[in-house]
């Protein structure tokens, strides 16, 4: 992860998230929103539960890393990001 790049909170909540899409290919997808409007479709959902920390930073081009805080700790994923789903 770039150490630099700017972190954005997404707040999990029970009732709408994680929402994982099951394309045809067969592959998980997971779309995460801020509470600004900013989203991402990662190419692969984090493990993420429902009072983790949660932040996303862009770290190039069509990537960003994710990163999930728990009390046991914490994990930083990075991922390719897809098209938005209509």
């Amino acid at each position: 992860m770039i150490e630099d790049a700017p972190e954005v909170l997404v707040t999990p909540l029970t009732s709408s998230y994680p929402r994982m899409i099951r394309e045809e290919t067969g592959m998980w997808t997971m779309r995460l929103e801020a509470h600004d409007g900013a989203a991402w479709m990662l190419d692969r959902p984090p493990l993420i539960r429902d009072r983790d920390r949660v932040t996303v930073a862009d770290i190039g081009p069509g990537e960003v890393s994710v990163r999930v805080v728990r009390d046991g700790g914490e994990t930083t994923t990075t991922h390719r990001l897809l098209p938005a789903q209509t």
